[in-house]
């Protein structure tokens, strides 16, 4: 399986790098699958190329998300609350080294969420264009 993948209808040539899918606008993305499909004899190669690319990105990053879901819950820590209203240097510091980390966590859980969602999305795109185009 390729990354990249190149196809052509009449005189429109492309080469597509297949994980820039994810930063692609649904409409363009949605344009990119109906040109590559328009001539499916042409087209075999990166037709089976994308397919193959979409069926493993999919799990993947679901996985990627699993994972960082994991790591969240075993690394995420409470922040204590002050016992004494002046805090030490050392306190202050701390607590913001926690809630750093914290964040960090946090933003890396969403972060992948978001990707297999939107991979989700366009593998959706794929086969609803497929089907359209009565391509199986």
């Amino acid at each position: 399986m390729r990354d990249t993948v190149s196809f052509s209808q009449d005189s429109f040539h492309a080469t597509i790098y297949l994980p820039s899918l994810l930063d692609l606008p649904v409409k363009n993305a949605r344009k990119i699958f109906t040109i590559m499909l328009l001539d499916d004899r042409g087209n075999e190669q990166a037709i089976q190329d994308t397919e193959l690319f979409l069926e493993d990105t999919v799990p993947e990053s679901k996985r990627a998300w699993h994972d960082a879901s994991v790591r969240y819950q075993r690394e995420w820590r409470l922040i204590e609350k002050p016992t004494t209203v002046r805090r030490t240097k050392a306190q202050i510091q701390k607590t913001a080294a926690i809630r750093a980390h914290n964040d960090e966590l946090t933003r890396d859980v969403k972060k992948a969420k978001r990707q297999y969602e939107r991979w989700v999305k366009i593998q959706a795109l794929w086969n609803d264009t497929k089907h359209k185009m009565k391509i199986m």
